[in-house]
């Protein structure tokens, strides 16, 4: 019998993976649920990579989400991936949840309709991308949820049924299944296969032949990163293959920082400008009111950083837990693009304090030169009733703004530049959970909704005078993206890799000290970031022309001399020619 083991967050480290490998003949490994990722998916992956244990993947169903926003998901996950599966496994199953201690009702699908038309459009829509798809499941669940149809016989089979509740049989199978690849025969016991620790691990095996477990489960075979850039379809995946001092430098500077020097004397390719946003003010009585509005300093300074041929991406604050505790109501938050607050503040600062409707419909208005919006995400921890601002409230703002700003680029109103969301994996991780809006709108918004992700790894309290100080201490590349919704991974185009502590010399505050910066790497070169950013990459300074060295004094007068001659020999050769001329008119 050929052992297998499953992983997922529930199997923590420490783990043997050389043991481990040694006494299974493959490993299952739990990639994702609904739209977002195990928070242990990639350290198992990667494991399993480099001690070349052979592994599958599988995906939890969401059973009452639609099909579309998982496969949307799940395609990304498999996109980031340099070693791809050969297949793929969802589980479908009721899901139990608790909250506040006291266990709610399973989650199960809506209706069968809805979930025989939703899993089989998953597993078509799968199998399509070359995947061998099949099921976990019990032979209950798969038949309550589903009818009987020669469609499931398509895709292969892990199923549950436990000895201790069936006796040592062979498992029951749903509808008109005759094989299975996979059967988990018990539930979770603990040190159960040597390697995994002490964790819990229900008890799996294969039924088949060594030779046919290699048809499911793929071995990295001493695999090694790619030497090229990777290309999926464009996307734009984190380049570790490109080195710290290739990467794209971008430098975030606030509304209260000021540069010593001019914006192209750092070492910077693009700036991160204030546009101004949605936020909390504390003033001078020590109250805190809500500011909606444009950041005065932005004009200027778009100008000048423009001028000096660098891109300027300007970051605009949405704080949605802010606007709920301020009393704002749904339709404050959702109104129409000529009346809603918010999108008016973003326009002031894109279009300029002067700006109309009627020129931005008429298409006569004159927008600064932004080469990207950033759209910053704040955390909504500690506002009332976080869970409602994180689940529903913040889809509300950031959908609406996103909504026009996409209506007005669309229609040829405003410029087509990127769209980016500033945001860190905890936050993304806190609004990604699978029964909410946010997550189904924000997994669907592919293609022209990027990331700026803030993950710092660079704790350092050192004052930096130049890029090469930075390199001494924990490199930018040595971190993993905790908690990353894995449809969200190859959307990132930029890492802020340190914030708030990090000082530059070159930076100051308002009274003249080293400020703190925000500094990001690209996740590829500055000239990737130019053809992201749809720019042209600055020109290298022109030299001035070489002027010929300035003659003596001496050499002035010889010159002169010289030309005195030259106009008298002129002269003279003139009155002789008007003589003769006069000899021979008198002649005629």
């Amino acid at each position: 019998m050929i052992k297998l083991v499953y992983l997922s967050w529930c199997q923590p480290y420490p783990i043997d993976w050389q043991t481990l490998k040694q006494n299974v003949g493959g490993v299952m490994i739990r990639s994702s649920q609904a739209t977002y990722e195990d928070e242990l998916f990639r350290k198992h992956y990667q494991a399993a990579v480099e001690s070349d244990t052979p592994f599958l993947l599988w995906h939890f169903w969401q059973p009452n989400q639609p099909a579309a926003p998982q496969v949307e998901f799940l395609k990304g996950l498999l996109n980031s991936l340099p070693v791809k599966p050969k297949a793929i496994a969802l589980d479908v199953e009721s899901i139990e949840w608790w909250k506040d201690g006291v266990r709610q009702p399973d989650i199960v699908p809506p209706s069968v309709d809805f979930s025989h038309r939703e899993m089989l459009a998953a597993c078509k829509a799968l199998a399509a991308l070359g995947y061998k798809v099949g099921f976990y499941t019990r032979k209950d669940y798969f038949e309550r949820w589903t009818y009987n149809s020669p469609d499931w016989l398509n895709y292969w089979l892990w199923i549950a049924a436990w000895y201790q509740y069936t006796g040592n049989v062979p498992p029951a199978l749903p509808w008109g299944w005759t094989d299975y690849k996979i059967h988990q025969y018990g539930g979770g016991q603990y040190n159960a296969i040597p390697g995994i620790g002490a964790n819990s691990v229900c008890l799996e095996y294969w039924n088949g032949t060594p030779e046919q477990i290699n048809e499911y489960f793929v071995s990295s075979g001493g695999y090694t990163p790619p030497t090229e850039p990777p290309t999926t379809g464009g996307s734009m995946i984190h380049n570790k293959d490109v080195a710290q001092n290739k990467r794209a430098w971008v430098m975030t500077v606030e509304s209260d920082q000021k540069l010593t020097v001019d914006w192209k004397s750092t070492w910077v390719d693009a700036y991160i400008l204030s546009m101004g946003g949605v936020f909390f003010r504390k003033l001078a009585d020590g109250n805190k009111r809500l500011f909606i509005e444009a950041d005065t300093s932005f004009a200027g300074r778009c100008s000048e950083v423009a001028l000096a041929g660098l891109p300027v991406v300007g970051r605009f604050v949405l704080d949605a837990g802010a606007l709920l505790k301020a009393g704002w109501t749904a339709s404050a938050a959702e109104a129409p693009l000529k009346e809603n607050e918010i999108t008016k503040a973003l326009m002031n600062a894109w279009c300029g304090a002067n700006w109309t409707w009627d020129q931005v419909l008429t298409k006569k208005a004159a927008w600064r030169e932004v080469a990207a919006i950033e759209l910053e995400l704040i955390n909504t921890s500690g506002y009332p009733d976080s869970a409602v601002v994180g689940n529903d409230w913040q889809k509300r703002v950031i959908k609406t703004v996103t909504d026009h700003i996409r209506y007005l680029q669309q229609g040829g109103f405003a410029p087509n530049i990127p769209i980016i969301l500033y945001t860190t994996p905890e936050f993304l991780a806190q609004y990604d959970k699978p029964d909410t809006d946010f997550a189904l709108w924000l997994a669907g918004q592919t293609g022209w909704l990027w990331l700026h992700l803030r993950q710092t790894t660079l704790d350092s309290t050192a004052t930096f005078y130049a890029p090469t100080n930075v390199f001494a201490f924990p490199p930018a590349d040595a971190f993993t993206w905790s908690y990353c919704p894995a449809g969200y991974f190859e959307r990132v185009v930029m890492h802020e890799f340190t914030y708030g502590k990090q000082k530059l010399t070159c930076l100051v505050d308002a009274g003249g000290a080293a400020s703190e910066a925000g500094l990001s790497l690209g996740c590829d070169d500055a000239a990737w970031l130019f053809k992201f950013l749809d720019i042209e990459a600055p020109m290298p300074p022109v030299e001035p022309p070489v002027e010929p060295p300035a003659p003596e004094l001496s050499e002035l007068y010889e010159a002169i001399a010289e030309l005195r001659d030259d106009m008298t020999l002129f002269h003279d050769e003139i009155i002789a020619g008007l003589e003769e001329l006069t000899a021979r008119l008198k002649n005629l």
